[in-house]
């Protein structure tokens, strides 16, 4: 990290970086069986909430039952290592499966201490259903991600998603920790 750099870009000094790729098929054959009624029960306590609708896996050290019942324990694994090989040790602090209803989208808005308890974190989006009418914008840079792509996004920076196609879209996202943060970034 440079001295250079404003507060909102601790984490690296630009909107998106490529992490990886993984097999979505399965996650994708999972993720269109869940009912609409669990999509709709664990509303984000957030300015966000009338736009997401997640299902949270893992929470800090809090696993889902969900996870056992799907069986989505060897589809995370890959996820994890290829998150891991980039970044280093650490652990999901959250994971989520999170789904963005077609033709809407989620205003520009920044993450940060008041909205995440976990701001240390590097936060990757895996698309596993997606259409090319979903676009994220960081920062003014706009960017389509791909069925298994595992990308982070900088989202202490300005950042929004639209959703102009036809189909919803679901994410799985990461925030990622570090075993050791540094105290100096947060």
């Amino acid at each position: 990290m440079t001295a250079s750099l404003a507060k909102d870009d601790w984490k690296f000094d630009g909107n998106f970086v490529d992490v990886g790729r993984v097999a979505v098929d399965a996650w994708e054959s999972v993720a269109r069986s869940i009912p609409d009624e669990r999509w709709r029960t664990q509303r984000p306590d957030t300015h966000l909430a009338e736009y997401l609708e997640p299902i949270v896996l893992v929470q800090d050290e809090t696993v889902d039952p969900m996870v056992d019942e799907l069986g989505l324990a060897p589809l995370l694994a890959p996820v994890l290592r290829t998150i891991a090989a980039r970044y280093g040790a650490g652990f999901p602090a959250l994971v989520s499966l999170v789904r963005l209803r077609a033709h809407t989208m989620i205003p520009h808005h920044r993450d940060g201490p008041a909205t995440r308890p976990t701001v240390c974190t590097r936060r990757t989006h895996t698309p596993i259903v997606t259409n090319e009418g979903v676009v994220f914008e960081v920062r003014g840079e706009r960017r389509h991600m791909a069925r298994g792509e595992i990308v982070e996004i900088n989202n202490w920076r300005d950042h929004g998603v639209v959703n102009g196609g036809d189909e919803d879209r679901i994410h799985l996202i990461v925030d990622w920790a570090p075993f050791a943060p540094d105290p100096s970034r947060v």
